[in-house]
């Protein structure tokens, strides 16, 4: 009888123990949903910051047709998410490519995730909006918003993200989209861009950039007024702010979880972005003035400098009176060094060690000032310098975790299964990550812009007499 009753009590102890943990198990899984659904809201109200930052960097009577442009974004990246976007960002189907297990989805438990990463496919289709500012055609602006969300956002998304993608099981390094989301969008800039052509003062296209006919006596090529002001400093302070703030969940919400144990992951993630971000800012300040004090003193004594010989290789240049004054460090520079940092660090996020997060955010605003000098002399009109922040920062980005990245941070993050290499290797599998999205990328929106710009009546820009309205 004794016997009877102890088997009775450890059967009902066990089944005890087994509701106890379903329900442990279940809560767990709530939490985790509530977190990605509440940073993936975060990451929506980035639009905002998008939103406002590119129309206070541009003229005026651009704004409404910026603001549009994102609006549309979301909801045309909404429609090819649901429709086929996720099931070719899933980990079914190929290495290549997910399958088409989930197109056309009714609700269940796979929408957090889809909803979660929608809102990224709706970040990397905004990215080009600002870099072909007040000259494409609204249509074609459409389909390259569509390619963008809807092809090369989910093909990179799957070769890094999804557990059978290519790069994914070589070991590589994105954990929250460097090259997935910003190399891609910063790509789709350039080549959207150039093929559209800078913006135009009176009828002369070129007159954007108002290249000087000789170069100076010293022999240096110059540029002046590259990049002018936008309308609104303020908007595009608070843009700013707003993307900053939506970072934050960009980055730790890529952990997709915050219980057993994965809450260090994204309080890493969140105290990086910060981190890296407040670094790219003070660098870009010292980096601004070093440059202004350097014309003065050029301009003064006629002699070279350091620094001045390094400059020349992008072009030196002046952009307005004011940055002529010596010490001047310019609020629009320091935005988009800003900008560079939180792009850098999104890779290695959950990865870098903390003084790699600080050096990361420490050469990002530099890299930015320089990448837009030189876009500039290659004759590309990037009005937000969306090519340069989220391209250039990107593919820095991508390159900085194969140094800066500590075994144990990896570990931690992708889990102790996860590949890792020495610096070496590393740094082969980020190079090949990054060379193959700039390849295909570039590719996909050659093959759809080219035949629209020579054949289709009247091209990809807007009528010339549209664009010099009100100007």
């Amino acid at each position: 009888q004794c016997l009877k009753i102890n088997v009775v009590r450890t059967n009902t102890m066990a089944d005890s123990c087994a509701c106890n943990a379903d329900a442990i198990n279940d809560l767990a899984r709530a939490v985790d949903f509530g977190w990605s659904l509440s940073t993936a809201t975060m990451v929506f109200m980035m639009q905002i910051g998008f939103g406002m930052l590119e129309a206070g960097s541009i003229k005026s009577k651009n704004a409404q047709s910026i603001l549009f442009k994102n609006l549309v974004d979301v909801a045309t990246t909404a429609i090819g998410w649901w429709a086929f976007g996720y099931s070719v960002a899933s980990s079914h189907g190929t290495s290549f490519s997910g399958g088409t297990d989930y197109v056309f989805m009714d609700p269940n438990d796979e929408w957090p995730e889809m909803f979660f990463l929608w809102v990224f496919s709706a970040t990397s289709a905004t990215i080009v909006s600002g870099a072909v500012s007040g000259r494409m055609r609204l249509y074609i602006y459409l389909i390259v918003s569509a390619t963008m969300g809807w092809i090369i956002f989910p093909l990179f998304a799957h070769w890094a993200w999804a557990s059978n993608g290519w790069l994914y099981k070589m070991g590589f390094i994105d954990f929250a989209g460097s090259g997935v989301v910003h190399l891609g969008g910063g790509v789709g800039a350039i080549i959207a861009s150039s093929l559209v052509g800078p913006r135009r003062i009176g009828s002369v296209e070129s007159n954007r950039f108002r290249f000087e006919e000789s170069e100076d006596e010293n022999g240096n090529w110059i540029l002046v007024d590259h990049k002018p002001r936008g309308h609104s400093i303020m908007f595009s302070f608070l843009g700013t702010f707003l993307l900053w703030f939506g970072w934050f969940g960009f980055n730790a919400g890529s952990t997709h979880a915050i219980s057993r144990g994965r809450y260090t992951v994204a309080a890493t993630c969140l105290f990086s972005t910060g981190l890296a971000t407040s670094a790219s800012i003070i660098s870009m300040c010292f980096f601004s003035k070093l440059l202004s004090l350097n014309r003065q003193y050029v301009a003064e004594t006629g002699n070279e400098t350091i620094v001045s010989r390094v400059s020349s290789l992008f072009g030196r240049y002046q952009q307005g009176t004011d940055d002529t004054r010596a010490g001047f460090i310019n609020l629009f520079d320091v935005l988009n060094a800003a900008l560079g940092g939180l792009v850098a660090i999104t890779a290695g996020c959950a990865t870098t060690t903390g003084w790699g997060v600080v050096l990361t955010g420490i050469i990002a605003g530099p890299v930015a000032k320089l990448s837009s000098l030189a876009v500039a002399r290659l004759k590309i009109d990037d009005p937000v310098d969306a090519i340069s922040v989220h391209g250039t920062c990107g593919l820095l980005g991508l390159i900085t975790p194969a140094f800066l990245s500590k075994q144990n941070l990896i570990d931690r993050a992708y889990g102790e299964d996860y590949v890792g290499y020495a610096i070496g290797r590393q740094l082969g599998v980020q190079l090949i990550g990054a060379l193959a999205m700039i390849a295909f990328a570039s590719a996909i929106l050659l093959t759809i812009l080219l035949p629209l710009k020579y054949f289709l009546p009247g091209g990809i820009r807007i009528a010339g007499r549209d664009e010099l309205v009100n100007w």
